[in-house]
């Protein structure tokens, strides 16, 4: 007994905002390590995924409720940090669209891992750093030479979507079986 094709794209919805939520994080953190630059399209694009596959993905009209209101709430807390110059305005973005897809139940965990991813990572880069001011510059890519440059700024980018992808398995439209 084949199953109905709308009972099996409802099945594969989590799948779908997976791979969304993914390539989201995935084009942020390579977008900011390239330019050091955020995109406001990407940070929409994240926002609005979120808002129309919540539902399909599985969320009830309560939850995604809440998860509206966390991302609101995350969102003020985010804008007052780029304000008072904790970080920058792409990264306040992408944490807000953040507090959207986590919601409460990932959201802990999210701020504890992007904590400690950014710490790793700025430790990565000056490390690197010390290095090419001893050893030079790299020429090649020209990515790695523009981060390596002393005074660059961290892509917390990066540490942001490790966050995500680590707290993402706590969310309430996670995907709890495989399709196959």
């Amino acid at each position: 007994m084949t199953a109905d094709p709308i009972t099996t794209l409802l099945a594969l919805m989590p799948w779908l905002g997976l791979a969304v939520f993914s390539g989201y994080l995935a084009a942020a953190a390579l977008g900011d390590v390239q330019h050091f630059i955020i995109k406001d399209r990407l940070n929409l694009f994240g926002f609005v995924a979120f808002v129309v596959l919540a539902l399909p993905m599985g969320l009830s009209l309560g939850e995604w409720g809440i998860h509206m209101g966390v991302g609101l709430a995350v969102a003020a807390l985010a804008i007052g940090a780029f304000a008072l110059g904790a970080f920058g305005g792409g990264d306040a973005k992408m944490i807000a669209a953040m507090g959207f897809w986590l919601g409460p139940p990932a959201l802990l965990t999210f701020f504890i891992v992007t904590t400690l991813a950014g710490g790793v990572l700025s430790l990565v880069l000056l490390t690197g750093r010390f290095a090419a001011r001893k050893l030079g510059l790299p020429r090649r890519p020209r990515w790695l030479r523009k981060i390596m440059r002393r005074g660059s700024g961290v892509p917390y980018g990066v540490a942001l979507a490790v966050g995500g992808l680590v707290a993402a398995p706590l969310t309430a439209w996670y995907p709890q079986s495989s399709p196959f």
